[in-house]
């Protein structure tokens, strides 16, 4: 195998294409892969949760590191009304994308059994969801 030829790639997985509609072009980046005929394995890893996941009060006023941003985009993308809300996404699944080589599916399911053996109990599964809203409720 070259070093410029992985087996595998690890990518972000979004969480916020279920949770609105107005972000599907976001979506473009797992489009990506299927036009290339990548198989795609996803594995939850967390749920958001807005008191770790909002955004700061000033994200749409400042810059970080004096790099310029689009502030009509970020509006567009991370404003209440239209993109980004931690609160109205609590409890959806925040995970990682393993993008394989083509005709390698069966390499992307063994390293998501390896991933998924290694992250451990993270509260997914057949029940997972109503698990969750049980222990999240007051």
């Amino acid at each position: 195998m070259s070093p410029l030829s992985p087996d595998l790639l690890v990518c972000i997985d979004l969480m916020w294409i279920s949770a609105t509609k107005y972000l599907l072009a976001l979506g473009t980046g797992t489009l990506f892969y299927n036009l290339l005929d990548c198989p795609v394995g996803n594995i939850p890893v967390t749920r958001v949760d807005p008191k770790l996941d909002a955004l700061p009060k000033d994200w749409l006023t400042s810059t970080t590191n004096n790099i310029p941003s689009s502030k009509s985009i970020d509006k567009l993308l991370y404003g209440k009304e239209w993109g980004y809300d931690a609160d109205a996404m609590e409890g959806l699944p925040v995970g990682i994308q393993l993008v394989g080589k083509k005709w390698e599916d069966e390499k992307v399911i063994e390293m998501m059994k390896v991933v998924d053996a290694a992250l451990g109990e993270r509260g997914f599964g057949p029940d997972g969801w109503e698990k969750w809203k049980a222990a999240h409720s007051s």
